[in-house]
């Protein structure tokens, strides 16, 4: 998805989106709201309330991809959100 900084902003900024689940199918609703444009991290393990393996799962995605370096990223939860029409 592409979008732009401000409206004097000539320049596209890449729009990415993101999300890890345990769950692929539950995140159904999230990834059918954003046209399944979102890269799906899948773990193997649920979580509890610690959230540093999904930070890390997310970090070691982005580090070890090939993106530019002035794209931007939302963090999604995998399950309770979904993105509506107009999001930029």
């Amino acid at each position: 998805m592409k979008a732009f900084l401000d409206s004097d902003n000539i320049e596209e900024i890449d729009v990415n989106f993101i999300t890890f689940c345990t769950d692929y199918d539950r995140s159904a609703n999230l990834r059918n709201s954003l046209n399944e444009d979102i890269t799906c991290l899948i773990g193997t393990t649920p979580f509890t309330h610690d959230f540093k393996p999904k930070s890390v799962a997310v970090l070691n995605h982005l580090r070890n991809g090939n993106y530019d370096d002035n794209s931007l990223w939302f963090v999604l939860d995998a399950y309770d959100v979904v993105v509506l029409n107009n999001n930029m």
